[in-house]
């Protein structure tokens, strides 16, 4: 193959009066041969002339390990090597082998092909043999790497020794054999062995039951060799199924025919004397047979080659001028690297890794992080940002709930203002409710944030206004768990105890305070981003909070905030109807509790332009939930049922919860104690030391525009824990009656 390419080139005249030389030597797939083959080469160029020209550049080795080797070695006087099957990626490291060129793709495409062909079958437990040499270890750690992005996993991985007369070859084998024997449930072997290692291997394999139907993927070391399975001893049925990865290749007819016509023109081969010799050594050696053993890929791969050195001579020699005898290898191989030539009508040169490039449209790597180029496409592709974007369904549907919230929240609050003085609105803690439905609408409004396209300035934002804003509505609600506990809190000691800390104008901000050191924290050391991922065709943008234990922390805050109000008001769930705010934000807390929790594994498990959507949606939730809960009910009552917004059905609610208060202190039934003792402060003489009302303890936030603007409790009831049960012994009875 190689004489016939370089004859092809001389006789097309292509170079004028210069031809190209050859000095052919065998490596014997040995290291060893193969060096000392090539100095004999570098010997060439320091002999005086007389003497053949000086080597200019070396096509070869096949194999990977052989031209790590040589290139080094050759690289001591720049003499470039172009390899026309050495496919180990180590090579493409110019920092190393900055003399070494190939015309064949490396092992990393190879490793990929494998990878797809096993993703597409489902098979995703499989075995794995190759030599143990650059060849071998660098397929399997592509392989590998392309496997565990599509979790493919290795049941065993055999490496056999690189040469065929190493003494641990047999051991190697057999322990090879074992394994693929013993793994029964692994019937997918990936193979970049030799021709001859897989000979071995199938001469024992089918011996065993549990050896044999398995499903091979032959690299292409050896998908190709006849040789690799004796079928008059073991038919393929034994074997199993072989998929085979070869290199692509050009068109070959032109050597075909060449073989072809030695039959009738016996001349052509007269100046190759490799092919004549091996013809008159056997005479079964016939041309069909030497067309069934050459490698498609492998005669495409020297033709390339020579075609390389062809047009750098040309480009040295023909369109400028140089003198062959004080030609430089160094000068040739920096010249080589640029070359640009052609073979069956397409044009290739050689790239910064040495690999060769075709050039249907220069086959240049695309800009990963900005394009993308389809299987087989010579062009590249923008790249589609990929974001929550405003015209998405989802997103709009989304802002829909969120401005219906916020408009629902200023309805509230115009309601609330309108009907100021009320029972129903005073009772809601006066200024208090007005933070809490600003706090609200802030909420609602952070929800904005979250969708669009993101920026730096933006994932800043929206987190720590979130934060800050559920914080303060917390808070609030907070603070009215309070007040609704201390109103009906009894024991005098407690009550005293309670009134010292109920400060609402005071726990708020500390409330927020706590929140705020977080906030400024993460923005301060390290704050969220703008960040990009790259799927298959697009880039998908979001925003990287960094900081995840701050992210943590401020949503940890948030919620111990909501676990204290949530047993507060769990604690008053059984106070009087019309004051009973507590049972509503047991609702609102239970909502925020069950959303979040909900939030955190689907938060995670959603990796697209979706995740943002997903805070949101709790954030919407748990703001509905809050303003339902708080106001609904209220503004029902407001609006459609003005009869219960009056201070006298809210004086008859406290004497229902004060009655049955009473009929069970301690447990006991209290015959004597009935609505209309309760009612007639003539039936019990109140005891001197009696307590003030309700809304004599807790003072308004400002003056009341009406007078009595909470229902007092009976003092009789206020005291009723503290009275001894025979004081009421002289009231009458039926029996005296």
């Amino acid at each position: 193959m190689m004489v016939h390419a370089i004859e092809e080139v001389n006789q097309s005249g292509e170079l004028g009066n210069i031809t190209l030389g050859y000095h052919i030597m065998d490596s014997c797939a040995d290291v060893t041969t193969a060096l000392r083959n090539s100095l004999s080469f570098m010997k060439m160029n320091h002999h005086k002339q007389p003497s053949p020209p000086p080597v200019m550049a070396v096509i070869g080795d096949y194999y990977s390990e052989i031209s790590v080797a040589v290139t080094r070695q050759l690289n001591l006087e720049q003499i470039p090597q172009i390899s026309y099957g050495a496919t180990s990626g180590l090579l493409s490291d110019k920092t190393r082998f900055p003399s070494f060129l190939r015309t064949v793709p490396q092992d990393d495409h190879q490793a990929f092909a494998i990878v797809k062909i096993l993703e597409k079958k489902n098979w995703n437990w499989v075995g794995v043999v190759a030599t143990d040499g650059e060849y071998g270890r660098y397929a399997v750690e592509r392989l590998r790497h392309h496997a565990a992005k599509r979790s493919i996993c290795f049941a065993y991985t055999n490496f056999l020794p690189e040469f065929l007369v190493d003494s641990y070859l047999d051991y190697s084998i057999a322990e090879t054999v074992t394994n693929i024997t013993g793994n029964e449930n692994v019937s997918v072997i990936v193979s970049f062995a030799k021709p001859d290692h897989m000979k071995y291997i199938f001469s024992k394999l089918p011996t065993s039951d549990r050896g044999k139907h398995k499903v091979w993927l032959a690299s292409d070391n050896w998908s190709q060799a006849a040789d690799s399975l004796n079928t008059t001893v073991w038919p393929l049925d034994d074997i199993g199924t072989v998929f085979g990865i070869t290199l692509k290749s050009g068109n070959t007819s032109r050597f075909k025919q060449f073989l072809r016509n030695l039959e009738i023109h016996p001349d052509l081969y007269k100046n190759n004397s490799f092919l004549r010799n091996y013809l008159n050594m056997d005479d079964d050696s016939t041309i069909e047979k030497i067309i069934n053993m050459s490698y498609p890929y492998g005669v495409f791969s020297i033709e390339l080659a020579v075609k390389a050195i062809a047009e750098t001579v040309k480009d040295l020699c023909i369109n400028k001028k140089c003198d062959i005898s004080t030609l430089q290898p160094e000068q040739f191989r920096d010249a080589l690297k640029n070359a640009n030539f052609s073979l069956d009508g397409k044009k290739y040169s050689f790239n910064k890794d040495g690999d060769v490039d075709s050039d249907a449209a220069q086959c240049n790597k695309c800009d990963e992080e900005t394009e993308y180029s389809d299987e087989g496409s010579s062009t590249c592709r923008k790249r589609k940002a990929r974001f929550l974007r405003w015209d998405d369904a989802y997103h709009i549907a989304l802002l829909a709930f969120t401005s219906l919230g916020a408009l629902l929240t200023l309805v509230v609050g115009i309601i609330f203002l309108a009907c100021w003085n009320t029972p129903v609105v005073r009772s809601s803690v006066g200024p208090i409710f007005i933070i809490l439905l600003f706090s609200l609408l802030c909420t609602f409004g952070s929800v904005a944030l979250f969708g669009a396209e993101p920026n730096d300035e933006k994932c800043q934002a929206r987190q720590v206004f979130f934060g800050l804003s559920f914080t303060l509505c917390v808070s609030c609600i907070l603070v009215k768990s309070f007040k609704i506990i201390l109103a009906f809190e009894f024991d005098p000691v407690t009550q005293d105890v309670l009134k010292k800390l109920y400060k609402p104008y005071l726990i708020i901000p500390l409330c927020m305070a706590g929140q705020a050191v977080i906030c400024t924290v993460w923005l301060r050391y390290k704050p969220p981003k703008k960040q990009w991922e790259l799927l298959e065709k697009d880039r998908l943008w979001f925003c990287e909070e960094n900081l995840y234990p701050a992210f943590g922390a401020m949503l940890a805050y948030i919620g111990i905030l909501a676990i204290i109000c949530f047993v507060l008001a769990f604690k008053g769930r059984k106070l009087p109807q019309c004051y009973n705010d507590a049972k509503f934000i047991t609702f609102s807390m239970l909502i925020y509790f069950i959303t979040w929790i909900i939030f955190g594994p689907v938060y995670n498990n959603v990796k697209d332009e979706y995740r943002s959507a997903i805070e949101m949606v709790v954030i919407v939730i748990s703001a509905y939930g809050i303003l339902f809960c708080q106001f609904l009910i209220k503004c029902y009552i407001i609006l459609f049922k003005q009869e219960k917004n009056t201070e006298a059905a809210f004086r008859k609610e406290v004497r229902k919860f004060s009655q049955a208060t009473a009929q069970n202190v301690d447990g006991i039934q209290n015959p004597a104690l009935s609505m209309e003792s309760v009612s007639s402060p003539e039936s019990v003489q109140p005891p001197t030391d009696r307590r003030q009302s309700t809304n004599a303890v807790i003072e308004p936030f400002f003056p009341p525009p009406v007078a009595n603007t909470q229902p007092a409790l009976p003092t009789s009831v206020l005291n009723l824990g503290k009275t001894p049960l025979q004081r009421f012994s002289s009231l009458p009875t039926q029996t005296q009656r």
